[in-house]
């Protein structure tokens, strides 16, 4: 038995802290993302950060079946650690077709007189930086605003730029984006719609010429009437939208962020039309208007 896996049955036992047996896992990881993974210092924090509660998880689960938890733990490790690669990878190349070079940079203005967002040269694009209450619509509005960029035309995207204040190449670099992107959804979509019509006319064969059925149950017409319900929902779940992945990788923000800020904003946009519903209620009240 390894030391690591000693370590957890003593945990499970009850004769080891969850807080010792972290610390000794912890320099597991570490000499782990060091030596074979090849992590430099600030990933391996970052990493180890985001793996925490799939490491509880592993240690929950963990049944001895002939292989250590120090096994266990490399594999689950090295293939959240290629995860993390891939997403930092594609991150960057995100970065870099939208041209965030230091002249193109957002943040969020300091100045307590007007906290309007400001083109500067630095913090990247971490334009959701500022928590000050005055700033907060203005971010979520931001947020809602590159999600709903494939709908603007090009005068709507040049108001809003200067209404923001974002940096010319930011915008170049969202529309060679957004181009990209109507590319890629248009083959989709036609691959979609190529399944879907084939599934159907397959359907409508087999409904017309019914043929014999297999003797495990098999049945062509329910086989390609399901096949084309997936695909026409496939076609009805695409939307121009971007995605809030999308925008939290355009903007270098956690995913969890964009959820939040379009959910406040939803949300806040509700209770502020109640309020105008009720005060418009009231005044016909007033009049003795029906």
């Amino acid at each position: 038995m390894t030391e690591l896996t000693h370590a957890l049955s003593e945990y499970h036992s009850g004769n080891l802290t969850w807080e010792a047996f972290y610390r000794q896992a912890l320099r597991h990881m570490d000499a782990v993302l060091t030596r074979p993974l090849g992590i430099n210092a600030e990933g391996r924090q970052e990493i180890v950060a985001e793996f925490y509660p799939r490491f509880v998880k592993l240690c929950s689960d963990y049944v001895d079946c002939g292989s250590s938890f120090d096994a266990y733990l490399f594999t689950s490790l090295r293939f959240f650690v290629r995860t993390w690669q891939r997403e930092q990878t594609r991150r960057r190349r995100t970065e870099n077709a939208l041209g965030c070079h230091d002249s193109d940079e957002l943040s969020v203005s300091e100045d307590p007189a007007d906290g309007e967002i400001s083109p500067s040269a630095h913090n990247g694009l971490a334009i959701l930086s500022n928590n000050r209450q005055r700033d907060t619509v203005r971010r979520q509005l931001l947020i809602c605003l590159c999600k709903n960029l494939p709908l603007l035309d090009q005068d709507e995207i040049s108001y809003y730029a200067a209404l923001f204040g974002l940096p010319i190449g930011w915008i170049r670099g969202f529309e060679s984006y957004l181009h990209e992107r109507r590319e890629r959804i248009s083959q989709a979509r036609t691959g979609y719609r190529e399944h879907r019509d084939r599934h159907y006319a397959a359907m409508l064969h087999h409904q017309i010429f019914p043929g014999t059925t297999r003797h495990d149950g098999y049945d062509p017409v329910e086989f390609h009437r399901r096949r084309w319900k997936y695909y026409r929902k496939r076609l009805q779940r695409q939307t121009v939208h971007l995605t809030n992945r999308e925008v939290a990788t355009i903007l270098g923000i956690p995913k969890g962020s964009v959820d939040s800020a379009l959910s406040n904003l939803s949300r806040r946009l509700e209770q502020r039309a109640r309020a105008q519903i009720g005060s418009e209620h009231a005044y016909d009240d007033t009049f003795g208007l029906q």
